[in-house]
């Protein structure tokens, strides 16, 4: 259940482009990349991730979250997710998504397209997820800004050392009624439908906005071009899709969304019979003459592992490129 788009007005454009920065869409200026990010191992990775599991927490986001003790928070938080690439940091606050579950499982590509990296036919890597909803709502009857950061360990081999590539999907910035996480359209540039409750976020939204040097010329479309250089050889020439979406396979089962109300407990494998939960992976770089992307199906994520967890939400960290 979604709410009709509204007319664009010049409030709404601000809005966005706040919710962008703030949802890790937009990259900070005069920030270098991490000269001694070397890679992990998956197993490392996932080990630490999975080993302080906790019961469900509530975080909310408001002004005070966003600063403290004279510091700006959002901006440095702005700075590292650019500057670092590392995989596990120490503990530090989410400050926007900050209620998530955590996945593993496997990507893996099963068409042909002209795209290269880990979206060439063939691929099958281990992967990292952390699925979450911007600001406040996690349960049904609310509106979930729903969002999938991944990490592509470009291996079949846990123990091997190497370095990820992370791309970023959301499905609509201001959040949807959607009931369940898997009937939503997970894409790296999210639409934005512009809702009464966003008012609300005014004052966040003015903060931020002074906070953030929206640098990106095209702040709304986080590219992944990461994925398509994986693997690669410095001499080798990359393809890279335009758009990537993320969407619950059509043949996964759903759970009840009003027994499963948090999209946290919904992503729990043990909530399904088989132990996994499947995602189509789809990419375009063209659109019809509708507008509408051209969407291709090219593969699959299965996830056969999930937890709530303070490392989930504390020192698993997604490296946000910048916009080329």
């Amino acid at each position: 259940m979604n709410d009709p788009q509204s007319k664009p007005v010049s409030f709404a454009k601000r809005l966005i482009a706040v919710l962008v920065s703030v949802s890790g869409f937009t990259a900070a200026t005069g920030v270098r990349a991490d000269p001694t990010y070397q890679g992990s191992a998956f197993d490392q990775v996932w080990d630490q991730v999975n080993s302080d599991p906790y019961a469900k927490p509530n975080y909310e986001v408001t002004l005070s979250s966003l600063y403290g003790f004279g510091r700006n928070l959002i901006l440095e938080a702005g700075k590292r997710t650019i500057a670092s690439e590392a995989d596990l940091l120490p503990h530090f606050n989410k400050l926007v998504h900050r209620n998530g579950v955590c996945l593993r499982g496997a990507w893996s590509i099963t068409e042909a397209s002209p795209y290269t990296g880990v979206f060439a036919r063939g691929t099958r890597a281990l992967m990292i997820a952390r699925a979450s909803s911007a600001f406040n709502g996690t349960d049904v009857d609310q509106y979930r800004a729903f969002g999938l950061a991944g990490k592509v360990f470009p291996t079949q081999n846990p123990a091997e050392v190497v370095k990820t590539a992370n791309f970023f999907a959301i499905d609509d910035l201001a959040g949807t009624l959607t009931e369940h996480f898997l009937d939503a359209n997970l894409t790296n540039e999210p639409a934005f439908t512009l809702r009464p409750r966003l008012i609300a976020l005014a004052p966040i939204a003015a903060s931020v906005s002074a906070a953030f040097a929206l640098a990106d010329s095209h702040p709304n479309l986080r590219q992944v071009y990461p994925l398509a250089e994986a693997g690669l050889l410095p001499t080798d020439q990359a393809v890279t899709p335009t758009w990537l979406q993320i969407s619950g396979s059509a043949d996964q089962p759903r759970v009840d969304g009003q027994v499963v109300r948090d999209f946290r407990d919904e992503l729990l494998v043990t909530q399904y019979p088989e132990r996994k939960i499947r995602f189509d992976i789809a990419v375009a770089s063209e659109k019809d003459a509708s507008g509408a992307k051209k969407w291709q199906k090219i593969g699959e994520i299965e996830f056969t592992e999930s937890v709530v967890s303070d490392s989930c939400d504390h020192e698993l960290h997604f490296h946000h490129p910048k916009f080329r």
